[in-house]
C-alpha cells in the first residue's frame, strides 16, 4: 500500500511517518520543505517530494500512485503580509489536489484532518478547515474521511512538557472533556487504524 502525506514534514506529519515506520507500506511526504526539517531516522524509509501544491506539478505523478492521500495542510494563524491567509495556505492546496485527483479520474482514499472545535476568537480558522473538508467531499465523494482532533501534542517535545503537566491537573473535569487533546502518537495510531479499516472516534465531531 502506498500511502501519500500532504504537510509531512510538520509537527503532525513527522509523528505519522514516525507510526508508518512499523509498517511495510510505501510513503511518500509531499510539502515545501521536503526533508529538511526531518530527523535522519525517517528520511531513508520515506520518500520526500519538496513541491508547493498550487505553483509545481512535480507531485503530480507520485500522487497518481497513492492507495491513500491524508492532507495535514494549513496553518493555525494567518499572517497576510507573507500571504499566509487561511485560503491560500488551508483551502487552496487541497482545492488543487482535489481538482487534479476528479480530472484524472483517481480515487486514493482521502483523509482530511479537520478540527473538533476551537475557541471563538480561532472562528476563522474554523470555518476554513470546514469548507477544506466539503469540497473535498464535494469533489471526491464517498472516498473522503474526515477526522476531527482537537489540539495534538507530544509530551517529549520541551515546549509542550508544561501544557502536558497542566491538562494533567484538570483533565478529569467534564467541563473540559469536549475539548479533551491527544498526543502524537495517539493521534498517529488512529489515522493507522482508519487505514485499516478500523473505527475511531476521531471521525466524528465531538463539539459544535
Amino acid at each position: 500500500m502506498h500511502v501519500g502525506i500532504m504537510g509531512g514534514s510538520g509537527f503532525v506529519g513527522q509523528g505519522l511517518l514516525q507510526q508508518l515506520q512499523t509498517t511495510s507500506w510505501q510513503v511518500t511526504s509531499f510539502s515545501c520543505s521536503g526533508n529538511r526539517h526531518v530527523p535522519l531516522a525517517l528520511q531513508d524509509s520515506v520518500q520526500f517530494v519538496q513541491t508547493d501544491f498550487i505553483h509545481d506539478k512535480n507531485w503530480q505523478p507520485w500522487m497518481q500512485q497513492c492507495d491513500w492521500l491524508i492532507d495535514l495542510v494549513g496553518i493555525f494563524s494567518e499572517r497576510p503580509r507573507q500571504n499566509l491567509t487561511y485560503q491560500q495556505a488551508t483551502f487552496m492546496p487541497a482545492k488543487v489536489v482535489a481538482d487534479f485527483l476528479k480530472t484524472q479520474q483517481l480515487t486514493p482514499q482521502i483523509i482530511y484532518v479537520s478540527a473538533n472545535w476551537a475557541p471563538s476568537f480561532m472562528g476563522k480558522y474554523l470555518f476554513y478547515k470546514d469548507k477544506t473538508a466539503l469540497y473535498w467531499q464535494q469533489q471526491l465523494g464517498s472516498v473522503v474521511r474526515i477526522v476531527y482532533p482537537n489540539l495534538i501534542y507530544s509530551p517529549q517535545q520541551k515546549r509542550n512538557r508544561w501544557f502536558a503537566r497542566s491538562w494533567s491537573l484538570i483533565q478529569w473535569l467534564p467541563q473540559v472533556q469536549f475539548f479533551k487533546p491527544m498526543t502524537l502518537a495517539d493521534f498517529s495510531q488512529n489515522l493507522q487504524l482508519i487505514m485499516q479499516d478500523q473505527p475511531s472516534f476521531l471521525l466524528q465531531r465531538r463539539h459544535n
